[in-house]
């Protein structure tokens, strides 16, 4: 994850050069692990229910298309500071994390569409990428762990 940190920090240039080849189209999917979902920790668990919570607390205006840019990138930096929280803390074994590369870089790439000057449009695109990252992580991960 530390790589992953250093990418979100320059993610342009980052989808370029990923050495985890995560948007490579030639890598695996996402799967499960055999047929079990991937481990979680608490710090994962957390900041992946808490970006949900964001999104959700402002989906009515979301969908009422009454939302300002101001406000899409009041929320990508308040998911930012999650993203950031998962990359320092998060500890998963090897599989799960590479697993879970795939999903956070879904995330960080939407989440710059969110931050940056892109139209409402674009915005809002960048959310159904963020719930679209959040319901793989759900079927992929195991979101209701308790250690």
């Amino acid at each position: 994850l530390l790589l992953l940190m250093i990418l979100y920090t320059q993610v342009g240039a980052a989808e370029d050069s990923h050495h985890h080849g995560a948007h490579k189209k030639s890598d695996p999917s996402l799967h499960l692990d055999g047929a079990n979902k991937w481990p979680t920790d608490k710090t994962l668990r957390t900041n992946m229910s808490e970006i949900h919570d964001h999104v959700k607390k402002n989906i009515g205006k979301i969908h009422k298309d009454s939302m300002s840019i101001r406000e899409y990138q009041e929320l990508g930096k308040a998911i930012d500071v999650n993203i950031k929280t998962i990359f320092k803390n998060c500890k998963l074994p090897a599989k799960a994390d590479a697993q879970l590369h795939i999903i956070m870089a879904g995330l960080m790439g939407a989440n710059k569409t969110l931050i940056d000057d892109s139209s409402k449009k674009e915005k809002r695109k960048a959310i159904d990428e963020t719930l679209t990252n959040y319901k793989a992580y759900l079927k992929f991960f195991d979101s209701t762990a308790k250690n």
